[in-house]
């Protein structure tokens, strides 16, 4: 069966280290295009950032957005919300000012921060094309939050999911990890592979139509439910061996090499 749709992650994926796609895996998704395929960025990032990228490599496409929260069509058109709990983002956000952990706050569209600090600043410098807004801890609960990202040393990580394991109720959020010192709450039900089922769904391509490819455990059940997926050669080990096949480095275009054999 022919492949209709490729989802591609955007960071340690698309992107290189300089934040750019690399131009071969630009090319390529020209490539793909021209052949009436649906190109689906699929990533961690708000729909601002996420556009930004679609726009820099010429797709007008429906966009995976909050690891899967939520999903629109570049113009704004919307497929899929999902709301992180309030209750949920109140424990998380405590729990991190107690223990000085950063905390991101992501709407559809915006990234808030609480407090400023040195990780504050590590988070500007990796994620470019969406400025942080400030916001008092007391105006949180007006929020709709897709998702809430602690940013901290990669060691506390596992420490940190296995507490708040105990402290929140697992039938309202799921967790997961982008960067290894990121840590990952989202609304239950909210991953990058169900997002995409619903994209394909309102496309009418069935999932064997489709192809996707990542390079760590956000992208994990995106992967697995691709018909055909590819996992990264700087990806996580855990993706690697969920993928039907490995492809080349972020830095050398191995996204092009992905669709090009597709193709």
């Amino acid at each position: 069966m022919a492949v209709r749709l490729i989802a591609i992650d955007l960071d340690g994926t698309l992107l290189m280290r300089s934040g750019f796609p690399h131009p071969e895996n630009v090319a390529a998704i020209a490539e793909a295009r021209a052949a009436g395929i649906y190109v689906v960025l699929a990533s961690g990032r708000v729909q601002t950032s996420v556009r930004y990228y679609a726009k820099l490599v010429g797709i007008e496409q429906p966009m995976v957005c909050c690891n899967g929260a939520d999903a629109v069509w570049t113009d704004g058109r919307e497929i899929l919300h999902r709301r992180l709990d309030p209750a949920c983002v109140r424990e998380i956000i405590d729990t991190a000012r107690q223990d000085g952990i950063h905390a991101s706050i992501y709407t559809r569209d915006r990234v808030i921060f609480l407090q400023e600090g040195a990780w504050a600043e590590r988070y500007r410098e990796r994620v470019k094309h969406v400025e942080p807004e400030s916001l008092l801890p007391e105006n949180l609960d007006d929020l709709d939050v897709s998702k809430v990202l602690l940013m901290t040393e990669a060691s506390r990580v596992a420490g940190l999911r296995e507490l708040f394991a105990a402290k929140l109720d697992q039938s309202l959020v799921h967790t997961t990890e982008s960067e290894p010192e990121y840590l990952e709450f989202l609304p239950k039900g909210a991953d990058k592979g169900s997002a995409l089922a619903v994209v394909a769904e309102s496309l009418g391509i069935q999932q064997a139509e489709c192809a996707a490819i990542g390079d760590y455990l956000n992208d994990l059940e995106m992967v697995r439910w691709a018909g055909i997926s590819g996992a990264m050669e700087n990806a996580h080990p855990t993706l690697k061996e969920a993928a039907d096949a490995v492809w080349g480095h972020h830095e050398n275009a191995g996204v092009a090499e992905f669709i090009r054999a597709i193709m």
